[in-house]
């Protein structure tokens, strides 16, 4: 097989190229088909070096549990060359909501604000690297609202990230967000970080 070889901690893979939302990507360095699989890998160290990872990462998002849903923890993942995830959990979700509706803060809004809060603590640290985002299309008819709100943490952090760069569509079951967000919900992964009140709010 032909294309690029990456290295991990353990191995060299080859990686060919494919097209996906109309732009050219590279399958991550811990890609396999199952949440099981991707727990091996993390639990071996297998996520790739910071000096390995190409500079324009086009990478996907998928949530699990959506934030509405109080009852359980909502997951929210990302997968390229780099893969990572964030919980929030039931209890804080409670909690914020609770906040914002005593700023006033009523219906959908507060739904969309908290999303979009958590989609940026999951992807601050890596918006220098990545060239687009593709987000799940979780909440139809308010992508606009959402994509506002992100753009709105990314210029009061001091971030540098183009608006046109965030981009929502269904990415399916087979995507290997998916796979890790599902991974996560069901304990097979460990989050990269647990949301409290003060991590959402303090956005606000």
């Amino acid at each position: 097989m032909s294309g690029t070889i990456i290295f991990t901690s353990s191995r060299a893979t080859p990686a060919t190229t494919s097209m996906r939302h109309g732009v050219k990507t590279y399958p991550p360095l811990s890609a396999r088909n199952s949440p099981d699989n991707f727990e091996h890998t993390w639990q071996n160290g297998d996520q790739p070096l910071e000096s390995c990872l190409p500079m324009n990462l086009v990478i996907e998002v998928d949530q699990s549990v959506k934030i509405e849903d109080t009852r359980r923890d909502s997951i929210l993942a990302f997968s390229d060359h780099l893969s990572g995830a964030i919980r929030v959990p039931a209890r804080v979700k409670r909690e914020c909501l609770q906040v914002l509706r005593g700023k006033g803060h009523r219906g959908r809004a507060n739904i969309i604000q908290i999303f979009a809060i958590a989609l940026f603590v999951l992807l601050r640290q890596h918006l220098s690297r990545i060239d687009r985002i593709v987000v799940d299309s979780e909440y139809p008819g308010h992508e606009a609202d959402i994509k506002a709100a992100f753009m709105r943490l990314v210029y009061k952090s001091g971030a540098a990230f183009d608006a046109d760069r965030l981009t929502f569509h269904a990415i399916g079951k087979k995507s290997r967000a998916h796979f890790v967000a599902y991974g996560v919900h069901l304990d097979r992964i460990q989050a990269d970080r647990v949301l409290t009140l003060d991590d959402i709010i303090r956005w606000v």
